[in-house]
C-alpha cells in the first residue's frame, strides 16, 4: 500500500520562533465545529476536515502575500528546492530558478501579519485548543504553490513532541485541488500505530535507521489493512492531522497544475 514512497526527512525550518495563542471561545461556537462525529473521526482516524473553514477573501489575502513575496524576494525568507532538497534564501534565486523549480517557502508567519492572522484565527485556536488540551503554539509554516510529492511520513519523526499527542498540523487549501495536481494523501487510523523505537530508545528519527522505520510501518499498515485516501480539497478547506498520522504528497500527473496550500505546525 505504500509502494513508491520513501522515508526521507523533510528540511528543518531555518528559524524556530513559537507564537503563543490565547483561546477566545466567545468568538465561535466550538460545539458547532467539533461535533461528536468529528471528535470521533479525530480519535479513530487521526484527522479532521473542516470544509470552507476560511472565506474566499481570507484565502485571497494569503495568496496575495505569497505573490508579493515572490515579487520582492526578501533576504530573510528561506526556501527549500523540492527537487534537490537544497536550502537557500529567496534573494539568491535567479529568475530561471524562480520560474523552473518547485519550492517550499518557510515561515512567512514570522514577517507577515496576514499569515499569522490566518494561522492563529480565533476559530482555529479554539479547535486546536480542544485537540491539544491547551492553547496552541504556532512553530512553523510552509507555503507551497504545487504539490509537495513528499514521501509518506509522520511529523513526530522530525518534530518530536515532549508530550505524546502534543503536536498537530494543519493544511489550508488556497485553491481547489485537482486530482492530477498531487493531492495530499493520508492513511486514516495510522496514528494508532505504536511509535517505532530507534536504537537509542527514542522516537525521533536517527540517520541510517529510516529504512527500518519504513519496513516497520509497511508491516503495520498491511496488518491493520489501512488504505490510503486523498484529500480532494476545495478552496478554504482546512485539514488538521495528528502528529502520528501517515501522510505525504501524491505524484503530480499534470505538471501544469498548481496546488496552492499553507501548512502550519503547532505545539
Amino acid at each position: 500500500p505504500m509502494a513508491g514512497y520513501r522515508a526521507i526527512p523533510p528540511p528543518q525550518t531555518s528559524l524556530h520562533v513559537a507564537i503563543n495563542a490565547t483561546p477566545t471561545f466567545a468568538t465561535t461556537d466550538i460545539r458547532n465545529m467539533l461535533t461528536v462525529e468529528k471528535q470521533t473521526v479525530w480519535q479513530d482516524k487521526g484527522f479532521l476536515v473542516l470544509e470552507q473553514f476560511f472565506t474566499e477573501e481570507e484565502v485571497d489575502t494569503v495568496n496575495a502575500v505569497y505573490d508579493r513575496v515572490w515579487e520582492e524576494r526578501p533576504r530573510d525568507v528561506v526556501v527549500d528546492v523540492l527537487a534537490t532538497n537544497r536550502r537557500t534564501t529567496m534573494a539568491r534565486l535567479t529568475d530561471n530558478d524562480a520560474q523552473s523549480s518547485h519550492f517550499k517557502v518557510n515561515d512567512l508567519y514570522l514577517s507577515y501579519p496576514e499569515i499569522r492572522s490566518v494561522c492563529l484565527a480565533p476559530r482555529v485556536v479554539d479547535v486546536l485548543t480542544e485537540l491539544l488540551g491547551e492553547a496552541p503554539i504556532l512553530c512553523n509554516t510552509l507555503n507551497l504553490i504545487r504539490g509537495s510529492q513528499q514521501d509518506i511520513h509522520i511529523d513526530s519523526l522530525y518534530m518530536t513532541p515532549r508530550t505524546p499527542g502534543g503536536l498537530v498540523a494543519s493544511w489550508l487549501a488556497l485553491e481547489n485541488a485537482h486530482p492530477d495536481s498531487g493531492q495530499l494523501v493520508y492513511f486514516p487510523g495510522s496514528h494508532q500505530i505504536p511509535l517505532y523505537r530507534f536504537s537509542n530508545g527514542g522516537h525521533h528519527a536517527l540517520p541510517g535507521e529510516l529504512d527500518a522505520w519504513k519496513s516497520y510501518i509497511e508491516r503495520q499498515v498491511a496488518e491493520r489493512s489501512l488504505k490510503a485516501e486523498h484529500f480532494s480539497a476545495r478552496k478554504g478547506d482546512l485539514f488538521i492531522w495528528h502528529a502520528n498520522l501517515l501522510h505525504g504528497g501524491s505524484p503530480i500527473r499534470d505538471a501544469a497544475r498548481t496546488r496552492k496550500s499553507l501548512v502550519s505546525h503547532f505545539w
